[in-house]
Formats: structure tokens, C-alpha cells, sequence
């Protein structure tokens, strides 16, 4: 059967999607760490820059507004 999507509905892969970056981030963080040996305060400043990130995007793309797309708009425009 058919799956009805409704407006406000996300695909199936959605919360895997989110998951999976957060794996990826954590997992490179640790082959950071280990394999090229780069300073634990480094990497842990990293992730965390990385994290505030994803979570600013995920924020962006769950509460989508017309107020906040504008003002991304005009400070991404600003900067090019």
C-alpha cells in the first residue's frame, strides 16, 4: 500500500538521517583522536562546534519560519 504523506509529514529515513550524522560525527571524532593523534581538547572543541551545528540546522528544519529563513537569508547573503 501506498503511504499518504500529509504537509507536515517527513520521509521514513528522516530520524535515521539525524541519527546517523551524530554517529558519523562522534565516530570520526574518536578516529581523529586515535589515528593522527590530535589533542583531546581539540577534538572534543570540535565535536562540540560540530554538535551546536547540527542542532542549529535540525532546529532550522523542524520549526521551519518565515521570520528566521528571511534572516538566514540576509546574513548568508551579507557574507558572500
Amino acid at each position: 500500500m501506498s503511504k499518504v504523506k500529509t504537509k507536515g509529514s517527513k520521509p521514513w529515513w528522516w530520524k535515521p538521517l539525524w541519527i546517523a550524522v551524530l554517529l558519523t560525527t562522534i565516530a570520526l571524532a574518536v578516529v581523529g583522536y586515535l589515528l593522527f593523534q590530535i589533542p583531546l581538547e581539540r577534538v572534543v572543541g570540535g565535536v562540540a562546534l560540530t554538535f551546536l551545528c547540527i542542532s542549529v540546522a535540525y532546529g532550522i528544519r523542524m520549526k521551519p519560519s518565515r521570520r528566521l529563513n528571511r534572516g538566514l537569508y540576509i546574513l548568508l547573503g551579507s557574507i558572500e
